[in-house]
């Protein structure tokens, strides 16, 4: 009698379930074709967004994916024209859920939630961050869950779980106990999925959610009827179906629980009525999870029945259905691992992205703090003048003088300001512009004070310290350029010998400083087609550099030497013409400390320190070899350098020019 009396009210709560869809769908309807008609009608984007949404929302509750998909992706593309991060997330997660509860293509969501996770990450200040984030991660969870890939969902379920109790969500902490609880199903341990399923009962209590209340107590039947107590179960379930009051999803699940039972007690005609109710249920529907279980049951039940031919079509189907969803699957983890790994990709490339901008940030700071150093030095030293002036002009009859000397000071710094100002228009890079006005200010003041006086000091070493930072402006500079691909060389037939010579002379000052002398040896017809300022400035640096590294009264050595390539015969005649294979051979020796094998890993490499250090105390930018690497390849050669013990000697090979030879015929 009692399966009967369930009967009739299973029977009931169905028609009763199917009113109430019936209803629902039609004031679905109506808001969709208000909400459409709205749509049509210009409307800013934000108001256009929100339509979208809503629109999207509601084919999703009428069960209609792609139509919600739809919808959900032009809203995304106006939260795109907006700038909005947040709405962009909101829009993924619909998109994604979309795909996940309905249509069941789980790789599909997760690319979704993963990208609204990334957009949500630019918005950490939004004040409902945390929830948002939450929501996106339990449905993370919810996909790996189906994906079967528990561990991961597992370790989503913990991280969400941890959040929720940190600020409070109980509805989040809910629903990711309840998704741990099924996958420790899964897994067979029942004791803690039992655990978990009354702490989602508690939750589900305390936040006032009967529905979910209803879900959470089908799920301790499943657990007692999983732990081999199917007359426990019964009561749980019966009493989840009257409270579930025509939730579709769960009510099949709970109906095939109760077919369960019933096949475990032999009451195979009462397993059978639920079970076609569960099946009636998913396709009156169009709901794609519960049929597979359907046909096992069915199979099951049929085969205790003795209706053999019955219980094989069952499982034929059940068979057919199970393997379409494993090889979906198996495409959706291969889609996973790809999505994880493009996402991981981007995190590299981001990280990048956000070093760079702080070294440029960092290098920025010292050139700002240099400036400013150096301006208010001047700034100084300017206040100073004009306070000595004013002494003097109180103390002394030579008042007039002074101002027409003041007066030619001025006149000259106009014109320096008006050639200053034609200088700025051609400048390569902002960065000289403070520059050339500290170096100009400090050659007047110069000028104007006595040569051993204090300001005098002062002047020079503003002046020597303003070159120095410009040399690294115009390394950086060339660095940028060079980098960017974009450096021009003007070549011309140059005689290398001489040009070695003129870098030489530039440099006997700093030598005889140090007592150095230094020793020049070049080829006759040493010619080649050069940037002559480019290549200006590569020698300069190895001369520049074996001077600051070999100690006081030490020689060093230039030479230019022609390497006579291989000749071929030309054009048939027995006369040889030199092929393209002659070079000029440079080197600049020196009698420093040496180079060390890490030092020559790193020799021409940007911003790097030798492992000696100066022996006059100059500095080094770390940049000049990494140019003149850049230069003398940009010029087809190539610079190396050779050290053994004491000494360094650095090689630099260009193409030469052919010599002009009498051809004999």
């Amino acid at each position: 009698m009692l399966p009967t009396m369930r009967t009739i009210l299973s029977l009931w709560l169905v028609l009763a379930c199917s009113a109430t869809l019936l209803g629902q769908s039609s004031l679905r309807q109506r808001q969709i074709d208000s909400l459409r008609a709205e749509l049509d009608r210009p409307q800013q984007d934000t108001t256009r967004y929100a339509l979208l949404t809503k629109l999207g929302f509601l084919y999703y509750d009428d069960s209609l994916p792609d139509s919600a998909i739809a919808f959900a992706e032009r809203a995304k593309v106006v939260a795109h024209l907006i700038g909005d991060d947040v709405r962009i997330s909101d829009a993924c997660f619909l998109i994604g859920t979309t795909y996940r509860a309905q249509l069941a293509t789980y790789d599909r969501g997760l690319e979704y939630f993963f990208l609204g996770l990334t957009h949500l990450e630019n918005a950490r200040s939004h004040p409902r961050y945390l929830v948002k984030r939450a929501r996106l991660l339990t449905e993370i969870a919810l996909s790996y869950e189906s994906l079967e890939d528990f561990e991961q969902a597992i370790a989503y379920c913990i991280e969400i779980r941890q959040i929720a109790r940190e600020n409070g969500f109980k509805f989040y902490e809910a629903i990711a106990a309840a998704t741990e609880s099924s996958i420790r199903r899964l897994m067979g341990d029942y004791n803690a999925a039992m655990v978990l399923t009354e702490r989602t009962l508690v939750l589900r209590r305390e936040i006032g959610d009967s529905a979910v209340v209803a879900r959470s107590i089908g799920t301790v039947g499943e657990i007692l009827y999983l732990k081999g107590k199917p007359l426990d179960a019964l009561p749980e379930l019966f009493k989840s179906v009257e409270m579930l009051n025509g939730e579709i999803h769960n009510t099949v699940r709970a109906y095939n629980n109760i077919a369960r039972c019933y096949l475990a007690i032999h009451m195979l005609d009462s397993a059978a009525i639920y079970a076609q109710k569960g099946y009636d249920l998913c396709v009156s529907t169009r709901r794609k999870f519960g049929i597979q279980q359907c046909y096992k049951i069915m199979a099951s039940i049929k085969e205790r029945q003795g209706q053999l031919e019955e219980a094989l079509f069952f499982q034929k189907r059940y068979n057919e259905l199970r393997d379409t969803v494993l090889s979906g699957q198996r495409r959706q983890r291969a889609a996973t691992l790809h999505i994880q790994a493009s996402i991981a990709e981007r995190e590299r490339e981001r990280e990048q992205k956000l070093n760079q901008q702080v070294i440029v940030q960092n290098v920025l700071l010292v050139i700002l703090s240099v400036l400013t150093a150096a301006i208010f030095v001047v700034a100084l030293a300017y206040h100073q003048k004009q306070k000595s002036e004013q002494v003097l002009q109180e103390k002394n009859a030579l008042i007039e003088i002074q101002n027409r000397q003041l007066e030619t000071q001025r006149d000259d710094l106009a014109e320096a300001n008006k050639l200053k100002s034609e200088l700025l228009a051609i400048a390569a890079h902002d960065l000289k512009n403070p520059l050339q006005s500290v170096v100009g200010f400090a050659s007047l003041i110069e000028e104007k004070v006595e040569p051993q006086s204090e300001f005098a000091q002062m002047s020079r070493f503003i002046k020597q310290s303003a070159d120095k930072m410009l040399r690294l402006i115009n390394d950086l500079l060339d660095t940028t350029v060079m980098q960017m691909g974009r450096m021009k060389l003007r070549k011309a037939s140059i005689d290398v010998g001489k040009l070695i010579e003129d870098v030489v002379n530039d440099h006997l000052a700093s030598a005889q400083r140090k007592n150095q002398t230094i020793e020049i040896t070049t080829d006759k017809n040493a010619v080649a087609s050069v940037d002559e300022e480019r290549m200006r400035q590569v020698l300069s640096n190895l001369i520049s550099n074996a001077i600051k590294y070999s100690p006081s009264g030490k020689q060093i050595a230039v030479s230019c030497k022609r390497t006579v390539g291989k000749t071929v015969p030309m054009n048939g005649h027995n006369s040889l013409l030199p092929n393209a294979t002659d070079n000029l051979l440079i080197a600049v020796r020196d009698e420093g400390k040496g180079l060390t094998e890490s030092d020559k890993a790193k020799l021409f490499q940007q911003f790097q320190r030798l492992s000696a250090q100066p022996t006059g105390g100059e500095s080094s930018t770390g940049l000049g070899l990494w140019i003149a690497k850049e230069i003398v390849e940009l010029h087809g050669g190539k610079i190396w350098a050779e050290s053994k013990g004491n000494g360094s000697t650095f090689f630099v090979e260009l193409p030469a020019l052919p010599v002009a030879k009498p051809i004999s015929v």
